[in-house]
This record gives C-alpha cells, structure tokens and sequence, in this order.
C-alpha cells in the first residue's frame, strides 16, 4: 500500500496568506506617509513564487516566509521656486546590482545662494557726495547702508564700470563694496583704464574682494560649497582692444573655446557677463538673442548682462539638446551718478539659489527673485549725496517728495519689466 502524501494544513496557509496580506499593507502605509515622494520597489515576483511553491511543497508544515526585498531612494527636495522641480528617482532609473539587489543611483547635490548686482559706476561726484562736514571725512559706506539687508548670500556679486581712471584709482569704491557685503566684482570694462588695472585689483584686495571674471585663462575660477563657477566677460563690440583690456570684445569661437576649457579645468557652473553696446530700453537686438543662444548652445549655464541705464527681464534660453541657461538680459544701474532719465536711476540685485548634483552634472535653479533699487540723490547742507535704497520698502527719513514719487516711478518701472520674465519680487 503506497505512502499516504502529507499535505499542508489549513491553518498554514491562512497563516501565510496573512503575512503576505500584512506585508503589502505595510507597504502602501509606507508610501502614504511619505505623501508618494520616494520610489518604493517590492520584489513582489519572488515573494509571489515563493508562496506559491509553498503551498504546492511536500514535506514541513511550517516553512519561514522569504524577506521582502524593499528599498526607499529619496532626492534632495527643491526649495520654493517657479522653475524645474528636483527630480526623483523613477522606477527605471533603480538598477539592479550584485545579488540581485536594489540600489538607487547616487546623488551628492550641493547648493549656493547668489546675489548679482547691476551696474556700479564710480566716479568723483558720488565720492564728494559722502563728505560729512562735521569731520570733514568722506564715508563712501553710507552710499549702499539701504540694501545691506538684501545682500546676504553666500556670494553677492556686483558689476563694475570704468566710470574714470581717477576713481578706480583712489580705491573708495573697494570700500563701498566691502561695507555692504559684496564678495566679487566683475569688471565690465571694454578698454583699458591707462595705469589703473593694477590699482583696481589692488583697492579690491585690499578689502577681499576678488576681481572675478578676469585671469590668465581668460575667466577666473571660484569654488564656493563644493560647487566650481567659471566667470568669463564679454563686450558686445568693444570699440577699443589695447593690450592689458579688461574684457575682450565677444567671439562665438572664442568663447565657446573658453566655456570647453572652464569645463575641462573642473567647472560645475559658466556664468558669462556680457556688456551689451545696442538694444533700446525695452527690448535687445536681434543680434543679441542670437549671441545669447549661442551661449546657450556652447554650454553656458548663467547669462548676466549690462547695459548701461537699461532693466530687461529675466527668463530661460533652451538648447537645440534641452540644456537651460538662466539669462539676466541688464540688471539695469545699481549705483551712478547720472541722473538723465528714469532708467538711469533704476536697478535691481538677482538673487537665485543654485543646486548641483556633482554625480550626474544636474543643475537646477531655485528661488528666483529680485530686490527693486532706486538711487536717492537730494542735497543735504550743501552737499549733494547719493544713496541707494529698496525701492519697495517705505521712504527713508529724510527723502523729500519729489524723491519719494521718483521712487515709486522707479518701482513701477522695474515691476512692470520683470513681470514679463520669470523672477519674483523678494
């Protein structure tokens, strides 16, 4: 009489049922905490096997169920912002390793606050504007004392103008800078200054700030919280090119040459500063669009450019491959002593925050914004001073009425400009 088969029990097999029902409840409890931001991946096939196999198996009665194979890869979240939202890990992109493991790809994302002024011209009329006739000092700090507040990032940047070799020369303006929190300054110049390059580097040093943009490469190179920016600076038509120039007059081949070296040398991130000669006040030339996406397709990743008096918006240039530029068209007049028109007297800072995986070279944008700036010029006691201040914020003490409506027309101006791009008003 043959071996009578043993079967498993009843009571077994509710018993497994319930693990696995227990299991895929966990599972969903997970994902529905964490609100269906991670990427949870169940090797569901093989516990599906298994359980299977088990019920159909002769021998014990009681078999241990298989560990579920369960991995949870999470990306740094994006903060705030109206651009690219950080992306996660999708179900693709987990890759099986050894032993049939799950592992997501790596990501070491790293992140810098910018703060990028427009247009600094100094010159002899905004210095003589500082003179306290208590003491008969000149304190070129209290030209910028309004939008200290603003200037916080981890690098605040500003553009500097060759307004007259006599100023750059003296040096204050390494001090005004300073005073208010600026890391860099970025020299827009199209010729050379007579004998004042040396002098500028100089009266920058002196108060640490680095001459950024210019060097024996053609750009200099920063690293500022694991993150390497390249800055490089180009005229639009440079009607003079002597020798000791600050910036040389823009080559598409030269600076796509430049860009591939930046890259070469170890650069996450290109920043070019472009002084644009032509353009009316609301809108760039042809000319222009085509030079700033040539850019775009060299492989640059931030555009700022000046012209003098001047706001445009700011907006994204795409890539024929999808690669995104962030272009600054002119930041405008962040402190002069002209005073022509309304323009003249209107400016802004950009702030955006950068985020760079340095495992996959991804490079998103956050928090685009821009503080409105207005520069105050009233006489106080026979002295003509120049003060720059938040347009947005309520009248300092002291501002007459014909200041405060030029300001509130300022504000308008830069408000309705930016409106059309896409940073925010801080």
């Amino acid at each position: 009489m043959g071996r009578k088969r043993k079967h498993i029990s009843i009571g077994s097999v509710i018993m497994l049922l319930f693990a696995a029902a227990v299991l895929a409840i966990t599972a969903a409890v997970i994902i529905r905490i964490r609100g269906g931001q991670d990427v949870l991946t169940l090797d569901a096939e093989r516990l599906t096997s298994t359980i299977s196999a088990l019920l159909s198996s002769e021998g014990a009665e009681q078999t241990a169920l298989p560990s579920a194979n369960v991995i949870i890869a999470t990306a740094q979240p994006a903060e705030g912002g109206q651009q690219q939202p950080m992306a996660l890990p999708t179900a693709e992109a987990v890759t099986r390793g050894a032993a049939d493991t799950v592992t997501a790809p790596p990501q070491e994302w790293r992140s810098v606050t910018l703060s990028i002024g427009g247009l600094f011209a100094p010159d002899a009329r905004l210095h003589s504007g500082t003179l306290n006739k208590d003491t008969g000092a000149y304190q070129p700090q209290m030209m910028m004392e309004g939008i200290s507040a603003a200037v916080h990032a981890d690098v605040n940047i500003a553009l500097l103008n060759d307004a007259s070799a006599a100023s750059l020369t003296e040096g204050w303006y390494g001090e005004t800078l300073h005073s208010v929190g600026f890391d860099w300054a970025v020299p827009m110049a199209e010729r050379s200054v007579a004998d004042a390059d040396n002098a500028l580097m100089k009266a920058l040093g002196e108060n640490a700030l680095a001459a950024s943009g210019v060097g024996a490469q053609g750009y200099s190179m920063h690293t500022v919280n694991g993150i390497t920016i390249a800055v490089m600076t180009f005229s639009e038509s440079a009607s003079t090119q002597r020798s000791g120039g600050w910036i040389p007059a823009y080559n598409a081949a030269a600076a796509e040459a430049l860009i591939a070296d930046a890259r070469s040398r170890g650069a996450n991130v290109v920043l070019v500063c472009m002084n644009w000669r032509a353009g009316t006040a609301t809108e760039q030339t042809r000319a222009q669009r085509e030079t700033a996406q040539a850019l775009c397709e060299f492989g640059a990743d931030i555009l700022i450019g000046m012209k003098r008096n001047v706001v445009w918006p700011v907006e994204y240039l795409y890539s024929q491959s999808g690669h995104s530029m962030l272009t600054a068209w002119s930041l405008g007049t962040l402190l002069s002593s002209s005073r022509e028109d309304r323009a003249a007297v209107s400016g802004l800072l950009l702030h955006f925050q950068l985020n760079y995986d340095r495992a996959s070279g991804q490079l998103l944008f956050n928090r685009i914004e821009y503080t409105p700036c207005y520069i105050w010029g009233q006489d106080e006691r026979g002295v003509y001073r120049y003060r720059l201040v938040q347009s947005a914020l309520p009248d300092p003490e002291g501002m007459n009425t014909n200041q405060s409506e030029y300001k509130a027309r300022s504000l308008k101006l830069i408000q309705d400009t930016m409106n059309k791009g896409v940073a925010q008003q801080r």
